[in-house]
């Protein structure tokens, strides 16, 4: 079992990691926070005191906290493509760690959070039709050059689920145009994330194991150095925040 069963949840505030100018006794700790994501629970029942953490913590709603890990996940793994990330981040037993840096350049900007968008026309899809060279439509949310140096693994094990045919990416226009008019600040904070899966497997009737598989995994081509991708793959193997496993 997971340390914490909610679908948004603060697992630790200012946790410390190596800065660059380790050789510098002033060197300023570079402090970061971790969260834990359930994207498929705050997308299909969600609760409303998770809606409102994530108003409180990031000044956004749940469909612009998808889109924001989406266009993370894009900027650094770019050959996967936008749908695979948002099909695969958005499956049922998917687990997101989030790593968020509060700099302090940056203006936290207060603000009602949005409705969630509806209108189907607004996807990823319409946004691909209306440029004329297929692109990344994320390409301009963070500023870091593109990398695909991070490591990932695609998922092979989908749920057969009529959740499948939905649309993750509805509302994508709209969180473009207010990334571009800076009236969201989550893209400017979030610097690393995880996603995996514990899965359950029986490979005989009366034996079972608990598998844990890593689906994608990015750090901000800025950030890297600082012990991120480490950092996430200790929590992903730490027996007091996943429970037992096998492999």
């Amino acid at each position: 079992m997971f340390s914490t069963k909610k679908d948004f949840a603060l697992l630790a505030r200012q946790i410390s990691l190596p800065t660059r100018e380790t050789t510098k006794e002033n060197s300023t700790p570079f402090l970061v926070d971790i969260y834990q994501v359930r994207l498929w629970k705050l997308i299909h029942s969600p609760e409303q005191t998770d809606l409102d953490d994530i108003a409180q913590e990031f000044q956004c709603n749940s469909q612009e906290l998808l889109h924001t890990l989406v266009a993370l996940y894009d900027k650094c793994l770019s050959e996967i493509g936008g749908e695979t990330i948002y099909s695969t981040i958005c499956e049922r037993k998917v687990v997101s760690i989030l790593i968020v840096y509060n700099n302090p350049e940056v203006v936290i900007k207060q603000g009602a959070v949005s409705n969630l968008v509806t209108d189907e026309e607004d996807c990823l899809d319409t946004l691909l039709e209306n440029i004329e060279e297929p692109d990344s439509v994320f390409h301009d949310v963070f500023s870091d050059a593109s990398s695909s140096e991070s490591s990932e693994e695609e998922d092979e094990d989908g749920d057969e689920d009529e959740d499948d045919e939905r649309d993750y990416s509805i509302g994508v226009g709209k969180f473009l145009k207010k990334v571009k008019a800076e009236k969201l600040n989550l893209h400017k904070r979030l610097i690393g994330s995880l996603s995996f899966q514990k899965i359950t497997m029986f490979p005989t009737p009366a034996h079972e194991e608990h598998v844990l598989d890593l689906l994608l995994l990015a750090c901000r081509k800025k950030y890297r150095g600082r012990g991120i991708g480490r950092y996430l793959m200790k929590l992903l193997m730490n027996r007091d925040y996943i429970g037992d496993y096998d492999a």
